[in-house]
């Protein structure tokens, strides 16, 4: 039921409750840096943003990519998205659920994507820097993304359809499953395989950072190349 949906959302007592069942800080702990949630959120929620996903018009979602060039950009990539704030309400309102998810750490905010026909991204870290603006204190904060999540939307996905998430650390791949979350420390290698045939994968996916410097950045002639704003 919509209604019922955008009500679980907009109580923060009733989505704090329901991600504390999955545990996820400590399954992170105790794993080797990614865990997989499948059922992450009610399925009114999951089957909500998928049709919030469906209807949004072609030409209203923003091409990402760039060629492979390590001068300005450590890997190729292509797919669509949308930022948060260009995202319809029903999203905005899945993308503060998942925000929730650490309580209290800052977030670089959540972006949704379409991943068609050839769309990909090659191997790559996640490593990079963000400014953050903290309005209380009026101060720019410097931070590092720590933890990279990805929720997937798209039923019935197959592993021959491509765009799966190929964690390079374990040579584990991860098939988008419908209303599944995966979450890992950064830096990971991994990449996302190009999507074969006339299908749509949707995620939604956004980091979690801490303050400082948490690693260096890759290095190409002398300077330092954080990776784009892409992702899953």
């Amino acid at each position: 039921d919509m209604m019922n949906w955008r009500r679980f959302a907009a109580s923060y007592a009733k989505v704090h409750a329901w991600l504390a069942k999955h545990h996820i800080q400590e399954k992170l702990e105790k794993s080797d840096g990614l865990i997989r949630i499948t059922n992450f959120l009610p399925d009114a929620v999951a089957h909500g943003a998928l049709r919030a996903m469906r209807a949004i018009p072609r030409d209203a979602w923003t091409r990402t990519a760039a060629p492979r060039n390590l001068q300005v950009n450590n890997v190729a990539h292509e797919f669509l998205s949308i930022k948060e704030q260009q995202a319809p309400a029903d999203l905005q309102r899945v993308f503060r659920i998942l925000s929730a998810l650490f309580p209290e750490t800052l977030c670089t905010g959540f972006s949704a994507a379409c991943y068609a026909q050839s769309h990909h991204i090659e191997p790559h870290d996640d490593k990079a820097y963000t400014d953050v603006f903290l309005p209380e204190e009026g101060i720019t904060l410097l931070c590092s993304r720590d933890i990279a999540v990805i929720y997937y939307l798209t039923p019935d996905w197959q592993a021959d359809f491509g765009g799966v998430l190929r964690d390079l650390q374990t040579g584990v791949d991860y098939v988008p499953q419908f209303n599944s979350c995966v979450i890992f420390k950064v830096p990971r290698m991994h990449e996302v395989t190009a999507v074969c045939g006339q299908h749509e994968r949707y995620s939604m996916y956004g980091w979690f950072l801490q303050p400082g410097q948490l690693y260096s950045l890759d290095v190409v002639d002398g300077k330092s190349v954080p990776q784009q704003q892409q992702q899953q």
